[in-house]
Parts: structure tokens; C-alpha cells; sequence
């Protein structure tokens, strides 16, 4: 629903990167592809993954002299099993393929939870970024169908399903990193965020 060129929070991803040497980025709701075109700039691989076949093509025609971004036209709980095996190294996951109330389709899907779970079978290390927190700590209200979404806790206990992960919301945004690496991202976030808010 949002795009993460837009957020302050570009920079601490551009930090993580650097950090775990990360070079591919998996997007799931490609959309118009803002967050796909800021992706292609940073990352020498991009995956993005959109159910929505209308959004693709917009995305790949207008970043067609792009040559680094893999487009996937499938559901993303299924898409992002199947190209686990083609990453190596270390990658970043930005999970933004729910939707629904009519915005950004017309029945709502959240397919947060089993796209954790095809994430946690990543055999690198990984940094997952969950969009639109806010969705998840208070029921979406109409026309949005807040039965298909589930609660903070929820995400939470599938992020944390191994017991090794940090999370933590920063601009509506939930970040999910290896649980050794916690004291890395708090100095980033004491770095870009110059006081609590």
C-alpha cells in the first residue's frame, strides 16, 4: 500500500545492506512500481511478485530499460517458495501484497503469515519488512474486511516462529532481522532517528 522510497527509512535499509552485503530484494505487490524502480537503483538483483497481471506490465513497460528486475505474475505465497533456490547470498524481503476495500483490489487478501513462513525456509540470512503496520495493530475499518487480517501478535509469533529474530515497528513499517544482529539495527535507528518519538 505504501512505497519505501518515500519513507526516511530507505536510508537504514540502504545501511542493512551494506551490513549483511545484500544484493537481491524480493518485493510481493508490485503495484505501480515505485518501490520496484528505488529497489533497482540500490540492488544489483530485484524479484517483485504481484497477482495482479494489469500491475506487471504497467511496472515493466515503464521500467523497461531496467535489466535487473525479475517480474513474477503469480499468487506470492506460492511465487516466493519457487524462487527461493534462485537467490544466493543473504536478501531483503519487502512484503506489501496485501489488499483489498477497493483501493488496491476489490477482495481483501492478506497472505502475510504464509509469506513469513515461505521466508523462514531461507537457508541465508534475512531482513523481512512488513508495509503497512498500522493494519495490523488496529482492524482495518470498511470497506476494508478486517476478519482476512490478522493482529499484530500474530505476525509477530511468525516472524519470531524460530525464536531468534528482533522486531520492531519504525514508520509503519515492521522490521524483522536475526536476533544477533539487534544491537546493529538499534544503533542505525540512534543514528537516522535523532530522538525517541
Amino acid at each position: 500500500m505504501g512505497s519505501l522510497p518515500a519513507k526516511k527509512i530507505s536510508q537504514l535499509i540502504l545501511n542493512l545492506k551494506k551490513f549483511y552485503n545484500i544484493e537481491t530484494l524480493v518485493e510481493t505487490g508490485t503495484y505501480r512500481g515505485v518501490t520496484t524502480a528505488w529497489a533497482a537503483e540500490h540492488f544489483r538483483s530485484v524479484i517483485t511478485i504481484d497477482i495482479s497481471l494489469e500491475y506487471i506490465k504497467e511496472t515493466q513497460s515503464s521500467l523497461a530499460s531496467q535489466t535487473t528486475i525479475e517480474y513474477i505474475h503469480d499468487d506470492s505465497r506460492s511465487a516466493l517458495i519457487a524462487c527461493m533456490s534462485r537467490i544466493s547470498g543473504n536478501a531483503l524481503f519487502w512484503l506489501d501484497a496485501h489488499k483489498g476495500g477497493g483501493y488496491f483490489g476489490q477482495d481483501d487478501d492478506c497472505p502475510i503469515l504464509e509469506e513469513i513462513l515461505a521466508i523462514h525456509k531461507f537457508e541465508n540470512d534475512y531482513i523481512i519488512l512488513v508495509d503497512d503496520a498500522r493494519a495490523f495493530l488496529f482492524p482495518p475499518q470498511p470497506p476494508f474486511d478486517h476478519t482476512k487480517w490478522p493482529d499484530i501478535a500474530l505476525v509477530f509469533d511468525h516472524l519470531n516462529l524460530l525464536g531468534k529474530r528482533f522486531i520492531i515497528i519504525v514508520e509503519d513499517i515492521i522490521i524483522s532481522l536475526p536476533l544477533k544482529d539487534k544491537e546493529v539495527l538499534i544503533s542505525e535507528l540512534h543514528a537516522i532517528y535523532d530522538k525517541f518519538r
